[in-house]
């Protein structure tokens, strides 16, 4: 009896029953290589069996425009971006974001995530989150983004349009010069971040959000300074 209840124990704690929103988990990241390129790509390689779904994040350091034509998984479109944030004044910066969460049996296994862009100047970057959920499919369940023309410390942004559980993933551009002065707020984990240019870009995933009401997302930084930030919640 005691075997099986540890072992009981090991399955939930192994399998994180009691943290996985819906049965939606984070599955694996990577973050692509700075370029100034058109087209700004990487290669990106799920940990489980089955993904359900991706969402890609495409940055800009240098402009405050959107520069983006497109981003694609494994030669899909993504369709229209979810939302935007960006900085107009003084370290000018852009970021979008895009989710794919049906269609995705074939688009198992390796598979290059890229953003097009019609700017081959800046400094730009690509960001890919594959997720794991008990189903083959996930949708959106809102999105919110920060957009400044001053700075702004602790940038924070509500998706208040979640109906049920949803985990959410997050990515901010910063005119901050040290990655490490950007961290996860208390109930998120740091999944990306990098120097770009003269500031930083990083990425978060958000474990927990719950249904109804204002859920927040925030980066944590240790001093204000021009931003742009960007954030979507997944559901099953």
């Amino acid at each position: 009896m005691k075997r099986l209840l540890l072992t009981a124990v090991c399955i939930a704690l192994c399998l994180g029953v009691s943290g996985s929103p819906r049965g939606v988990r984070f599955d694996a990241r990577t973050s692509g290589t700075v370029t100034t390129g058109s087209t700004v790509s990487v290669s990106h390689t799920p940990r489980g069996n089955r993904i359900s779904g991706v969402v890609v994040f495409c940055i800009v350091e240098g402009i405050s425009t959107d520069p983006f034509t497109a981003a694609t998984y494994g030669g899909t479109d993504m369709g229209a971006a979810l939302n935007s944030g960006n900085d107009t004044s003084g370290e000018l910066g852009f970021v979008e974001v895009y989710f794919l969460g049906t269609s995705l049996s074939t688009l198992q296994g390796t598979r290059t995530a890229a953003c097009t862009t019609a700017d081959a100047t800046n400094d730009k970057v690509v960001l890919v989150y594959t997720l794991n959920a008990d189903a083959s499919s996930t949708s959106s369940a809102g999105s919110c983004n920060v957009s400044v023309s001053t700075t702004q410390d602790d940038p924070t942004c509500t998706i208040s349009s979640i109906t049920r559980e949803s985990l959410a993933v997050s990515a901010m551009w910063s005119g901050i010069g040290t990655i490490g002065n950007v961290t996860a707020e208390s109930d998120s984990t740091k999944r990306s971040g990098n120097t770009i240019g003269t500031g930083t870009f990083a990425a978060q995933v958000q474990n927990f959000m719950q249904s109804g009401g204002n859920n927040a997302v925030q980066f944590i930084t240790t001093v204000a300074d021009d931003v742009g930030m960007v954030a979507v919640a997944v559901q099953q």
